[in-house]
């Protein structure tokens, strides 16, 4: 038998685990980090389609502009989010 022609299998299962082991925590890291960093909606970063944050206004008209809802509902949602209706917020203060 020859000592150390063989093949390195120990040693070299010695320096992949531990190497890969650090990219996992690497990579784990950097995926926490990105996760905090995902777009919000604001002045600068408009709501995108489908976006449950979208403004209310917005997602009202495109119902009304695609036929989803009728003109007396959609007046009718309008004076709700707007606050306009008999008895309503606006009426309150």
């Amino acid at each position: 038998m020859m000592m150390g022609a063989g093949w390195a299998g120990p040693w070299l299962v010695m320096m992949v685990i531990p190497l890969l082991m650090v990219l996992a925590v690497l990579g784990f890291i950097a995926w926490s980090l990105g996760r905090g960093r995902s777009p919000r909606v604001g002045p600068d970063r408009p709501a995108r389609p489908g976006d449950s944050r979208e403004d209310p206004l917005a997602i009202l008209q495109e119902r009304y502009a695609s036929g989803a809802i009728g003109r007396e509902e959609f007046e009718r949602r309008l004076e709700v989010l707007l606050g306009t209706e008999p008895g309503g917020v606006a009426d309150s203060l």
